[in-house]
Parts: C-alpha cells; structure tokens; sequence
C-alpha cells in the first residue's frame, strides 16, 4: 500500500513492529471470508513479503528472519538482505462485496487527511479533470466510480512505457498525440489515486501479484503476475 506521492514515485511510509502469531483480528471487516495459504519464497526482490487480504495469523517454520508488520496497511516486511527460501503459513480475511458502498461516506478522520495530499508539481488541469469527471455524480461512491470508468475507457497496453510520473500521468490523461493516451495498470492505478485525491477523497496505490490458476492447490507465481 503506497501511500506517498511526490510528483515521481509512488512510495509508503509505513513503520513496522516485529510481527507476532497473532496480527490484527480486531481491524478485520465485517463482511469477508477467510483464506489461508502456505506460502514459499524462490526469488522476490525488496523488503515486502505476500499476504492475503488482512492477515490475522502468521506462522512460521523458523525464526531466522524478523518480519514487521504493519497493523493500518496489513503488509509484512522482513529486514533479510534475502527472503528466498522463506515459508511460512498465512490466514487473513478477503472483503466481500458491500451493498451499501454506493451510500457510504470517504473517512475524514486526522488518520486519513494524508491520503489526500498531492505535490505542488499536479497541474491544475488535472486537478480540473478530476472535478469534471466527477461533476455530475450526486453521491461520494458515484464520483469515484465516474473517475473509474473514465480511466476503463481509456486504450489499454501493457507495451506502454513504465513510469508514473507526473509527466506520464499527465499524457495519458490530457495528451493529444497518438498513443499519448494508451497505459496499462500501473498508469492507471496511479491516475486514480491521483484525480481521487484531486477531488478530496482519501486514496493509496496498492501493488502486489494477481494469483495464477492453481494446480493442484498450487499457485506460482512470477513476476509477469505483478499487478497494481
């Protein structure tokens, strides 16, 4: 959960405690369903260690790396210069959807006032767009998704140049040469959460991997599996 924005690079500012068995049960959702997982680590570069959904248990089968935890973003974290060959087995809880999402309200809280902030380096074009595409819509859940179907109408390509820069954000949104308005997930993500906070909503970019059909209860997963 990248919670950051200076203009370049989506980053997170999260503080970890050594995680225990037990993590954050008591923050869990109403509505979700568990999920557990045996996870093996082969090769993943950087700090961040898989999870599922919001995870309540950890158990480890040694106890050779430390791993931090993050209680208000859910994500793991070892402190090892390696995580290959890391297990260990996850529970947590994936959010079901929520019929009455269309009728709640962004949280205004101190906690959240940070999700909001964008750098000085946003044009005010793009601060424009996010009211215009939004400008109809009576309801906070309607103006998101207006933001959301703006973007889904946008040429999609996974060729596209990586970045999700100011500058990129700023072709792919108010471009007018060809190809200026082609991106893919990490572009996106990354507009979203930008023209969301443009219109005062607290958003972060989540990044992670998008699991492959299991066989036979076995998922492996890769790199070209990375999703945002």
């Amino acid at each position: 959960a990248l919670d950051n924005f200076d203009g370049t690079l989506w980053t997170s500012t999260d503080q970890y405690v050594i995680a225990g068995r037990q993590l954050a049960a008591d923050r869990i959702p109403s509505k979700t369903r568990p999920v557990s997982a045996s996870i093996e680590i082969d090769a993943l570069p950087g700090p961040y260690l898989p999870v599922l959904g919001q995870p309540s248990r950890l158990e480890r089968t040694d106890d050779s790396n430390e791993i931090g935890f993050n209680e208000s973003s859910g994500v793991l974290a070892t402190t090892s210069a390696s995580s290959r060959g890391m297990r260990y087995t996850l529970a947590g809880e994936i959010s079901s959807r929520d019929d009455n999402l269309p009728q709640s309200l962004p949280s205004a809280t101190t906690e959240f006032l940070r999700y909001t902030d964008l750098p000085d380096s946003v044009p005010p074009r793009l601060r424009a767009l996010a009211r215009e595409i939004s400008a109809t819509e009576p309801t906070p859940y309607g103006k998101l998704v207006a933001i959301e179907k703006y973007l889904r109408g946008l040429p999609y390509s996974i060729s596209t140049e990586p970045g999700h820069s100011i500058g990129a954000l700023t072709r792919l949104l108010t471009g007018t040469e060809p190809g200026d308005k082609s991106g893919y997930a990490e572009q996106h993500a990354a507009a979203f959460a930008v023209l969301a906070r443009a219109a005062g909503f607290p958003a972060r970019v989540v990044v992670g991997y998008r699991l492959p059909p299991n066989i036979k209860g076995i998922h492996a997963v890769t790199t070209s599996d990375a999703h945002a």
